[in-house]
């Protein structure tokens, strides 16, 4: 873990390559996992592991619940599992159809919104696994996140455009400007923006009102692999293969 200035703060140990790391909403967790079938639960402060999620299945992505009280994870294999961050327990168990990549609670912390391999994204009532929505993004990039305010979607296609989408599929806008693949977003906590990063090496700013191109960021010497907005929506930090992290 590293402060805004660089220094680094707390070191976590983890046998496999980490492919995720979430802060909790409070900011004393950080939820961590990839290259083995646990999530684990780190106490910011003292670096010390809380709890180990076990999944028995290749995590690929987990999250949090917006009230920080529950933890979701899904598998390559196409499984998502709820946990109770006090106990550490499960609480629900549902499977999809193809490999899962991405996954997010809704704004209410009632759906959830999960991306696959196969191209399609799906919402789902996070309390039972009810299906309550499939987009199909025609598209092999298992690339999309759901807006704060929970009507918007992005998702990623092989035209290295970025889509935003109603929940229910419709196509609103689509981000042109990218010359090769997106491979992160993220929208601002206002959602008046959405960032989208790229194997082209720049991170660029949206606006999701009229899907102009408000700014591109150039700097990096590698594919864009994760992009954050600060809480204020005043900063955005963008993560590299070049093994750098910036903050514009």
């Amino acid at each position: 873990l590293w402060d805004v200035d660089g220094a680094l703060t707390t070191a976590l140990s983890h046998e496999y390559r980490p492919t995720f790391a979430v802060f909790s909403p409070d900011n004393v967790h950080l939820l961590t996992g990839g290259g083995d079938s646990a999530a684990h639960l780190w106490d910011v402060v003292s670096g010390r592991e809380t709890i180990r999620f076990d999944t028995h299945e290749i995590i690929q992505n987990a999250t949090f619940s917006p009230d920080g009280q529950q933890v979701a994870t899904a598998s390559l294999g196409g499984q998502v599992r709820i946990w109770d961050v006090a106990t550490g327990s499960e609480t629900a168990q549902f499977r999809s159809h193809g490999g899962l990549v991405q996954i997010q609670f809704g704004r209410d912390g009632k759906s959830l919104l999960v991306a696959s391999i196969n191209g399609t994204a799906q919402q789902w009532d996070a309390a039972n696994g009810t299906e309550l929505a499939v987009i199909n993004t025609s598209s092999n990039l298992p690339q999309a996140i759901l807006s704060p305010d929970g009507n918007l979607i992005l998702s990623a296609r092989e035209d290295n455009a970025g889509h935003l989408l109603t929940t229910g599929g419709a196509e609103l806008r689509v981000l042109v400007g990218h010359q090769d693949r997106i491979t992160a977003a993220a929208f601002s906590p206002d959602g008046q923006l959405v960032a989208t990063g790229s194997l082209d090496h720049t991170a660029r700013i949206w606006s999701t009102t009229d899907g102009a191109n408000v700014g591109t960021l150039v700097g990096h010497t590698g594919a864009l692999t994760v992009l954050a907005f600060s809480p204020d929506g005043q900063s955005l930090l963008t993560g590299s293969r070049d093994g750098t992290v910036r903050i514009w």
